[in-house]
């Protein structure tokens, strides 16, 4: 009996030592607001002699499915979507992109030995594309990794895309765009054995993104207890984002429509310890940012943490900093990646920008 009056006591102290009013009211508690996605298909190919165009690639769930996307030589690009309910939310969600809704024709025969999918459909401007993919072999986790970005869309998106597995496009890749074949460079000439043209097909392909945006921030939850089933509210654009707060073992875990917090409370202040984002679909996937020390969210507590970015299994796929600044009406949160070189020349800067009782939040990546 005494034990268990013990017990009783220690999980009363645990709920009191959140007990103060913790002020939330100049930021999100997510200020990164990660985007997560997964496509079963991902295949793109690379070519050289259209006056536009350098790249085309399509993310595939299934044929009604389907976002294809074509890259100018600014490197800038443009989205086609042939499902209208993604199409409608992507609107939404990426105002700075161009986004059009299209029939896309799509045959899928990946269970070949080499894998074939065959697209078509028209852009905009009225360009009929063709595209024919087939594999050079199976794919496999030993050509699996994190994706360069190549530049693409650099001022627009923070990309974080992992493939499971992955090969190379044959010899038989073709593109045509208003009638005319498009030049894919070879990648790998061992002919006659085996040749490979700049082209990649990848299964199972998993991007989180931050893109930038400007919303305005309605605080509709200015302060919590901390206690257990209480929910912190905020107006988001035209989005509401709710968590359901949980304490265990003097932990804060707050649980949004799409993600998981874990947190701690220091000195008054929220730390965030990390952040799990999960698909709409399901749980089975996860993209998870770490932080070490944890991220005082409101910047005073301390400038600069340590992240992580896992995918899956795959840990530690892209490290760096994250520093803060705090000013008079002004909280920064600066996401500087350092591993993989590559990802360290994009840098996605979070602003939390308040005035009396207007806030907003605007990303941008430079």
């Amino acid at each position: 009996m005494k034990t268990k009056n013990l017990v009783l006591f220690l999980m009363f102290l645990s709920v009191m030592a959140f007990s103060e009013s913790i002020s939330l009211r100049n930021t999100l508690i997510d200020p990164f607001l990660v985007y997560f996605e997964k496509y079963n298909y991902h295949i793109i190919s690379y070519f050289t002699n259209h006056e536009k165009y350098e790249c085309i690639e399509a993310m595939i769930k299934n044929a009604n499915n389907i976002r294809i996307i074509l890259t100018y030589k600014d490197k800038t690009q443009i989205d086609y979507l042939n499902n209208e309910a993604v199409f409608l939310s992507m609107k939404e969600e990426s105002k700075n992109r161009t986004i059009i809704f299209t029939p896309i024709e799509c045959k899928l025969d990946t269970k070949k030995a080499k894998p074939e999918i065959s697209i078509n459909f028209t852009t905009n401007d009225k360009e009929s594309v063709s595209w024919f993919f087939q594999c050079v072999d199976k794919p496999s986790e030993k050509y699996g990794g994190l994706v360069n970005p190549q530049g693409h869309s650099e001022h627009t998106s923070f990309p974080i895309m992992y493939r499971e597995k992955s090969t190379l496009g044959s010899k038989n890749v073709k593109l045509t765009i208003d009638n005319k074949v498009m030049n894919i460079p070879v990648e790998i000439n061992k002919a006659p054995f085996f040749v490979a043209l700049k082209s990649y097909y990848s299964e199972s392909f998993l991007m989180g993104i931050i893109r930038t945006s400007n919303d305005p921030v309605c605080f509709l939850t200015n302060s919590i207890l901390l206690t257990n089933d209480e929910t912190l509210m905020y107006k988001l654009g035209e989005k509401t984002l709710s968590y359901k707060i949980g304490i265990d073992n003097n932990q804060i875990i707050m649980r949004g429509n799409n993600c998981l917090i874990h947190a701690t409370v220091v000195k008054n202040e929220m730390v965030i310890n990390s952040i799990h984002y999960f698909l709409k679909e399901n749980n089975n996937d996860t993209l998870v940012l770490n932080f070490s020390p944890g991220l005082c969210l409101s910047g005073i507590a301390g400038t600069e943490t340590s992240f992580s970015i896992d995918i899956n299994k795959y840990k530690n796929i892209i490290t760096g900093v994250v520093k803060i600044t705090n000013d008079k009406n002004e909280i920064r949160y600066m996401l500087t990646p350092r591993t993989p070189d590559w990802a360290s020349r994009r840098l996605a800067t979070i602003h939390m920008i308040f005035n009396n009782d207007d806030a907003k939040r605007i990303a941008e990546i430079e």
